[in-house]
């Protein structure tokens, strides 16, 4: 039995921190809607939807361009993931009629509502549970408010480790300038 659980903390950055995190956030936002864009085209001329390989080989030219520079301070998994998950939205509308699974066709992301991204690497040495810390790609090591520890209480009160398998950062409120960290376990 696989047991899923979600640790939530808050995030405690410094101001230049919490600007890249804003940042990060952003440039996810312009990938999803700029593929989503492309993605709309082709069903309005009624062709087959892009892959999700295709779409990260349009991310590297997205990358070179001028106008889309500003995506190469943002960490590239965290694209990579928006990319996927653009995939699996488009994927679930072409589910059949009576699936639970079926949802509608995606919809552009708008600022400030479900700011965030999520990173699916993480190495063990990234988390140090003990201080409080995490180690984000390209922001270096950034403390979290450590109100109780990673692991699963059993019912008879032991507590067992649990292995962090990816690193989501979202907005507390409007914004991302209460950002918290979670920490889904499985």
């Amino acid at each position: 039995m696989n047991l899923f659980c979600n640790f939530k903390y808050e995030l405690i950055a410094d101001d230049t921190r919490r600007s890249a995190l804003s940042r990060f956030a952003g440039c996810r936002r312009a990938v999803f809607n700029k593929a989503l864009e492309l993605q709309n085209d082709r069903k309005a001329k009624s062709e087959k939807p892009i892959s999700y390989l295709e779409m990260a080989h349009l991310l590297m030219e997205w990358k070179q361009t001028e106008e889309m520079a500003f995506l190469k301070e943002a960490p590239s998994q965290a694209l990579q993931q928006t990319l996927m998950d653009l995939d699996r939205a488009i994927k679930d509308t072409f589910r059949k009629k009576g699936d639970p699974a079926k949802k509608r066709w995606p919809r552009f992301k708008a600022k400030d509502i479900g700011d965030g991204f999520r990173l699916p690497q993480v190495k063990p040495q990234d988390i140090d549970e003990p201080n409080g810390r995490v180690k984000l790609p390209k922001l270096g090591w950034l403390r979290y408010r450590r109100s109780r520890p990673l692991a699963f209480k059993c019912g008879d009160g032991t507590l067992i480790p649990g292995k962090v398998k990816q690193i989501r950062t979202a907005a507390n409120g409007s914004s991302l300038s209460r950002p918290s960290l979670r920490f889904p376990i499985p």
